[in-house]
């Protein structure tokens, strides 16, 4: 568990989201919401099992980064797939987004912002 955890930490880019890996289809390669959100889990169940607390600092991080960079909309605030592999945005809807509201909780349903963007984020898909 720790090397793993590790590894992902060192995956870390300094936006707080991990660097270039392919998307869950394996179809494009950037930075994504859904991997991240797992990503963000994976920190969480590190730092309650590992009691290290570096894990829960990476999950902030990655939680800050999504939320800072993935975050779109006028009309009301999303999440979108993420970045593409050169660094730019990617605003594509993707349904993998509602990964960071179930199974991995990114997003907490009982802070006002958190639900803003996961209500946001149903409604785009």
């Amino acid at each position: 568990t720790r090397r793993a955890a590790d590894y992902l930490l060192s995956r870390q880019t300094e936006k707080g989201v991990h660097g270039n890996a392919f998307d869950t289809w394996e179809t494009f390669i950037g930075s994504f919401t859904y991997s991240n959100a797992a990503i963000y889990a994976a920190f969480q169940t590190a730092a309650r099992y590992l009691g290290d607390e570096k894990y829960h600092e990476g999950a902030r991080r990655v939680k800050e980064g999504v939320l800072q960079h993935f975050v779109r909309g006028d009309e009301y605030s999303y999440l979108a797939r993420g970045f593409h592999s050169d660094g730019s945005a990617d605003g594509t809807v993707d349904s993998a987004s509602l990964g960071a509201i179930e199974p991995f909780e990114l997003l907490d349903l009982n802070d006002a912002r958190d639900l803003e963007i996961a209500e946001g984020t149903l409604r785009a898909v």
